[in-house]
Order: structure tokens, then sequence, then C-alpha cells
């Protein structure tokens, strides 16, 4: 990564980890009061144009030989709802998010309804705990209640962003959120490439 991307090694170990966190996915737990999954949710801030996006784009490479292409099934979608963020870990439960765009995230989480309920479901996917619905909508003739549950899950979450939006105090969640997010921050780059 070093030869191909002008950022600091700062971000390069932050999405890097946060990656290979994420193929560990539910494989290895430390029993502290129930499994602890190696779970990672790492922050990559830094100054516009200092290599956050290359970085990620570095684990988005990898990924797509190591699953076969197959990434859609790992990687969670960009921006998403509560609802669609339990049928995207109802088809799989082990999930990478690569989110380049971290300031919109954050945003989004500080200022609507539907961000709040997102921003607090990550905190239960930090912890690996279980996910649960009953909508109406769910019902049929084998699933008589509506309702759908996943018993574990696991996430590792890369995301980029300024300083700025850091700082937003709006967000409901955002003490949980600070206590669980790595921080890998840059000034600048550290090399030029030609």
């Amino acid at each position: 990564a070093r030869s191909i991307a002008e950022c600091s090694d700062s971000l390069l170990v932050g999405s890097c980890a946060g990656f290979i966190a994420g193929i560990i996915g539910r494989n290895i737990w430390f029993n502290l009061a129930g499994k602890k999954h190696p779970n990672l949710f790492c922050i990559l801030s830094g100054r516009p144009g200092g290599g956050k996006s290359t970085a990620m784009k570095l684990c988005e490479a990898v990924a797509n030989s190591f699953y076969d292409g197959q990434t859609d099934k790992v990687f969670l979608s960009d921006s998403t709802s509560v609802q669609s963020l339990f049928d995207e870990f109802h088809e799989n439960p082990d999930r990478i998010w690569l989110c380049d765009d971290g300031n919109a995230t954050l945003h989004e989480w500080a200022t609507s309804i539907q961000g709040a309920g997102v921003s607090k479901q990550f905190l239960r996917l930090y912890d690996c705990k279980g996910m649960s619905e009953n909508y109406r909508r769910n019902k049929s003739e084998e699933n008589g209640s509506g309702k759908r549950t996943i018993p574990e899950t696991s996430l590792s979450l890369i995301m980029g962003c300024t300083y700025s939006a850091l700082r937003d105090h709006r967000i409901q969640a955002k003490d949980g959120l600070r206590r669980r997010f790595l921080n890998y921050t840059c000034s600048g780059t550290d090399k030029v490439i030609y």
C-alpha cells in the first residue's frame, strides 16, 4: 500500500485493521461475559484530499479479489434505513462497511430521525448483538407472527471524514459511538509518488 498511496501510514493502518477484522468476522472471539468478536469501527480523519478515500479503495480492491467479486454480499450499502439494515444482515450476518463519505453519514445521523435510529443500531452491531423485527409485511404462511430474528451479528466499519464532521454534537448516540470508534488522524500526505 505504501508504494501506491501517498497518504500517511495511520490511514493505511486504520483501513487495513478494520478490513482484516471484517474478514475475521465471528470466527474468533474472546469470552468476556459472552462472546466478544474483534469488530473494529475505524474513522480515518484528515483534511480533504488527504488520502482517506485512497486508503479505503485499496481495501475495496483487495476485497474484490478475496471475495471473487461478490462484495455485495459482504459490504453494507452506503446509505440505509433501520429496516434495510436488518434485511442486509438477515442475508449475511457478517458485514463490512466502507463509508467513503463519513461527513454526509454523520450529518444524517445528527439531523434526521431515520439517521438517529440507524446510529443507535450501530451501537448494537458493534457489540455483535442480535437483531429482531416484527412487521406485518413479514407475515406469511410459514411465518405467521411476522417476527424475524438474527441471533448474532458482526460488523467492522471504516469511515473517512474531515475534522469538522467529528465535532457534530447533535448525534444522539455520540457518546456511545465515540467510545467505540478508533480514530486514525493525519494532517497531510506522507510522501509524493510520481
